[in-house]
């Protein structure tokens, strides 16, 4: 069976203008607000502007305290790779296993440490230090002895925050 054609018919408005008419002239309209018109507004970007000044002032503190806390726990891990340090050589030490120098210095106890890029400075009178970034940090070293392993302290004024 063959489908009938429907025929054209030709409308005239008032001032004489001929047009088609009939319903395969029915189209969906397009909204009269998206014309071709692409981006954002004026209000969107200063929204997206204030929200990222907003992120930014509270991440960028945080940030830095979170460096400022990173270098004091390296700091206290080395101190405590120090204590260890200390105790392994005085049980070296009382075993007799090819007996290790005694640490009586810092330099002794930097060659008994197992730290990378940490570098232990002899100071005056027991006090040696290391530097994390551009902070030193200063600790107290008591010497070992035959009935004592040595041992290790902060000093507390010489240790930054």
């Amino acid at each position: 069976m063959v489908a009938a054609s429907i025929p054209e018919r030709w409308e005239r408005r008032p001032d004489g203008y001929q047009f088609p008419c009939g319903w395969y002239m029915i189209r969906p309209m397009r909204p009269t607000a998206n014309r071709g018109q692409g981006g954002f507004t004026l209000i969107e970007l200063i929204m997206v502007i204030v929200i990222l000044g907003v992120l930014s002032a509270v991440a960028i503190p945080k940030y830095v305290d979170l460096q400022a806390e990173a270098r004091s726990s390296t700091a206290d891990g080395v101190l405590g790779a120090a204590a260890s340090a200390c105790a392994i050589n005085y049980a070296a030490v009382q075993t007799k296993s090819p007996a290790p120098a005694i640490i009586a210095d810092c330099a002794t106890l930097a060659g008994a440490m197992a730290t990378s890029g940490v570098t232990i400075a002899d100071g005056a009178a027991g006090e040696c230090s290391f530097a994390i970034g551009a902070k030193t940090y200063s600790f107290t070293l008591t010497a070992e002895t035959t009935e004592a392993p040595c041992s290790v302290a902060k000093v507390t004024a010489k240790w930054p925050q």
